[in-house]
């Protein structure tokens, strides 16, 4: 059961004292959070799968995405999120993983731009591409998943 203030959004008229722009600080600190302890989680289940149980690195790599994503999405709805667009939790879900590869194929590309292309080194070119990849999910699960309704027209 969701909570009050937790409730799938009407549109507001724009003359509303509503702010986009009023919840995101508080937003990006609370996703900030919830994707560190996310990555936690990715990086635990990863060395775990591959270390322990010998699996191979990209089926690892894959379910440890996934265990990683649905803390994040869990911890987003829970904690950080006040506002939700879509009412099936399935289908938030699967759009919250699909924004969340938009992030790993930013990530991809701006480590193949740093490392092949400016000689970067791995390490500060991993540090880039997860800013770019935190940007970049952040803004489209907020603008997507969890802004306010507008009016439409």
């Amino acid at each position: 059961m969701m909570s009050r203030d937790r409730q799938i959004d009407t549109p507001t008229p724009p003359a509303s004292s509503a702010s986009p722009l009023r919840n995101l600080i508080p937003e990006l600190l609370g996703y900030t959070l919830a994707s560190g302890v996310a990555l936690l989680v990715d990086v635990t289940v990863l060395a775990a799968l591959v270390k322990q149980a010998d699996w191979p690195l990209l089926a690892a790599a894959s379910l440890a995405f996934i265990a990683g994503a649905t803390v994040a999405y869990l911890l987003s709805v829970k904690f950080v999120f006040r506002h939700r667009r879509i009412e099936r939790r399935p289908w938030e879900f699967g759009y919250f993983i699909g924004l969340g590869l938009v992030g790993l194929a930013v990530n991809d590309a701006m480590l193949f731009v740093a490392v092949s292309g400016a000689g970067l080194g791995l390490v500060v070119a991993k540090v880039l591409a997860a800013g770019a990849t935190f940007a970049t999910n952040f803004t489209l699960r907020r603008q997507i998943l969890f802004a306010p309704a507008r009016l439409r027209g």
